[in-house]
């Protein structure tokens, strides 16, 4: 796949699932449904999953973006291999304290395999010649 293929598909991947988790959280909070229904009492628990999903979203437009280029895209594959490393380490170290708490395990295991996955695809893009 090419550089720009893999940015695309992890921006894409971005967008939709943190700004659909963005809004569960809203939902969460303000009114006490949903899957994060917890948050209607943890008020500085929402505020961070609110303000981390959003920058997910907002760097997947980043990497939409930056899928359009045709040069020097080996920054924005670094970039994005953090991120995703990042998120799927948050993941595993807030384990218990989020997806055992909301019973979420089975999405939680399949978004944190995502994030090492397109992490790894990143780092492997990391490695290729700048010119495909």
């Amino acid at each position: 796949m090419t550089r720009q293929r893999i940015l695309a598909i992890n921006g894409w991947f971005l967008v939709i699932v943190g700004f659909l988790q963005a809004i569960m959280t809203i939902v969460g909070r303000f009114t006490g449904n949903g899957i994060l229904k917890q948050l209607h009492d943890e008020p500085l628990g929402a505020i961070g999953m609110f303000e981390g999903f959003i920058l997910a979203g907002l760097f997947g437009i980043v990497f939409i973006r930056a899928a359009k280029m045709t040069d020097k895209l080996r920054f924005w594959n670094l970039l994005a291999c953090f991120i995703h490393l990042t998120l799927g380490t948050a993941n595993m170290v807030f384990w218990t304290d989020t997806f055992v708490a909301i019973d979420a395990q089975i999405p939680g295991t399949i978004a944190t395999i995502l994030h090492f996955a397109f992490a790894m695809t990143e780092g492997l893009m990391i490695l290729k010649k700048e010119k495909e």
